[in-house]
Parts: C-alpha cells; sequence; structure tokens
C-alpha cells in the first residue's frame, strides 16, 4: 500500500514580527565587537520601543541587516521588523534578526 501525504512549509523558529513601519534613522556605534547600529522607527507599537539594535560584532548578519536598514531609509520604504529569536522583544535596543523591505 502506498501512503500519500502532504507537507506545507511551516516557518522555523515563531519570532515576534512588527506591523509595516518607515525607518526614521540609522546611528552606527563603533567600539570594537561590540559594535551596533540603531535602528529608529516610527511607531512604538512593536516591543514598546521605535529604537532597534543591529549587532554588528557579527561578521556575517551585521553588515547585511546594516544594508537592509540603510537601503530601505534612502528609499523611503515602508519595512517589517524582526526581533531575535534568542532574546525576543526586550524594550529599547532590542535585537534585530531580519528587516523585510516592502514595496510602497
Amino acid at each position: 500500500m502506498l501512503a500519500m501525504g502532504i507537507c506545507a512549509a511551516q516557518p522555523a523558529g515563531a519570532e515576534p514580527t512588527s506591523g509595516v513601519v518607515h525607518i526614521t534613522s540609522v546611528r552606527v556605534y563603533a567600539n570594537g565587537t561590540n559594535s551596533a547600529a540603531f535602528v529608529a522607527v516610527d511607531s512604538t507599537t512593536f516591543c514598546s520601543t521605535d529604537t532597534f539594535a543591529i549587532n554588528l560584532g557579527d561578521t556575517y548578519s551585521g553588515p547585511s541587516l546594516l544594508s537592509a536598514a540603510l537601503s530601505a531609509q534612502a528609499q523611503g520604504k515602508r519595512v517589517t521588523l524582526e526581533a531575535a529569536n534568542g532574546t525576543g522583544c526586550a524594550g529599547w535596543g532590542t535585537k534585530l534578526q531580519s528587516i523585510t523591505i516592502l514595496t510602497n
């Protein structure tokens, strides 16, 4: 007998994700391996803050997230933010895991 099933792809790791926001500023803070970029948005609804952190000490994801933030800000694009799975929402400076740039 041949058993058939349907598999649906599910998102890995349930993380907190914001609603649609605009990036209002990006501040890069240089401090060696503790360097960070602080991304400000036009709402405090997500994680009870309007300022999020990108860990620039992470040489793999940090520069990519910073590039996405600067690109979205420069183009006036709307974005959604994803808080890091490991820390979740932590108020001011919540660590970001992803930035999705949306079409306007």
